[in-house]
């Protein structure tokens, strides 16, 4: 891995958690504002779609450097467009900027009563995400084990994009029960770790550590002020939807980097 890889993944996981710290101190001090500003078409849902767009714009850009190979090009340009709907869906196709009025069908299926699609079952979704995240996140990690380090000539995530993808699933408001689907998280922690220490990268290390300390911390920290939600139940979603298209960005521009990174190794 190149000396700039290095540094960008770890000035992301270090981004990474200064969000996760900054929205804690939001959470405990100022509750209020960590409920507004996560509202519709507030600062955290339009970040959230702006991430979703860079992270289209980064994958169609990428299509531009590779080589005459069309399955990697179809395939990032396949989900660059996946990620535009995204970002549409993330601020309803832009339904409240042009005051558009939903369809009298979609509204009767839709709970939000809003122009996507997402929210018809948004449990459906939200554990959508979830899974793929997981899938994403383990197989990864098992191809990093084996030395696998791209597919199509397309970069696989790098250790530190794993870890990082895998504690978006920590976030959550932990309001029914701590044991669910995200603790499955921490196999592909241990895989890392295992990975980490083989490479005896101390930095990989350290920060895989953090992981399973970060998910606890998260946890007596949202039970202790479970009252500081505010009754929706969405803010603690709209803030791991944004640490994800967070990720995702990180990802599209590894990718994007990918052909002069290689060529400069």
């Amino acid at each position: 891995m190149s000396q700039s890889l290095i540094r960008q993944n770890k000035t992301h996981y270090l981004f990474f958690l200064s969000n996760i710290i900054f929205f804690s101190l939001l959470l405990v001090f100022l509750p209020k504002t960590y409920d507004y500003i996560s509202r519709e078409d507030h600062l955290i849902e339009n970040l959230t779609a702006l991430l979703f767009i860079m992270t289209s714009a980064f994958l169609f850009l990428a299509t531009k450097n590779t080589s005459q190979n069309k399955a990697k090009k179809a395939l990032l340009f396949f989900t660059a467009l996946a990620f535009c709907w995204a970002a549409g869906e993330e601020i309803s196709w832009g339904q409240r900027i042009f005051n558009i009025e939903t369809p009298e069908k979609l509204k009767e299926i839709n709970d939000q009563g809003e122009l996507n699609l997402h929210n018809i079952d948004k449990k459906f979704f939200d554990r959508m995400v979830d899974i793929s995240t997981l899938a994403m996140t383990i197989g990864a990690a098992l191809l990093l084990l084996f030395n696998v380090s791209k597919i199509l000539r397309i970069p696989l995530l790098s250790p530190i994009l794993i870890l990082v993808f895998a504690l978006t699933l920590f976030y959550r408001q932990y309001n029914t029960s701590f044991f669910d689907i995200h603790l499955i998280a921490i196999l592909p922690l241990l895989l890392l770790l295992y990975y980490a220490i083989k490479e005896r990268s101390y930095f990989l290390i350290a920060a895989v550590l953090s992981g399973p300390l970060l998910g606890v911390a998260l946890y007596y920290l949202h039970s202790a002020f479970q009252e500081n939600f505010a009754p929706h139940n969405n803010s603690a979603n709209e803030y791991r939807e944004y640490l994800f298209a967070l990720c995702c960005a990180a990802y599209a521009f590894q990718i994007k980097r990918f052909p002069e990174i290689e060529k400069s190794l």
